[in-house]
């Protein structure tokens, strides 16, 4: 585990693999697509842009949630929910 807690002191603007929503941080980014980098990020209400790779941006509104149990066995696939998808407006490259 990491004691990186996503904040620079000097560049108190800026927070890295954090989105918690902070006053006086105007700056998002989104180092790569890992489930320990994406807290805070699967809130419908997210509205900041999220600075990022192109093939972060690719790949972070194609993560699907994991369908329940019963729906997977049942066959609804449609279960799987794309987690991110909407945060493709916010993603800058």
């Amino acid at each position: 585990m990491s004691t990186f807690d996503g904040l620079i002191r000097e560049f108190p603007t800026v927070a890295i693999d954090n989105f918690k929503i902070r006053p006086g941080v105007n700056v998002y980014l989104l180092s790569h697509v890992h489930s320990d980098h994406l807290t805070g990020l699967a809130s419908k209400t997210w509205d900041a842009p999220i600075r990022c790779s192109q093939i972060t941006a690719k790949w972070l509104p194609m993560l699907a949630s994991r369908p329940k149990q019963t729906a997977y066995e049942s066959g609804l696939d449609k279960a799987m929910q794309r987690k991110y998808a909407h945060l493709t407006p916010f993603l800058v490259l």
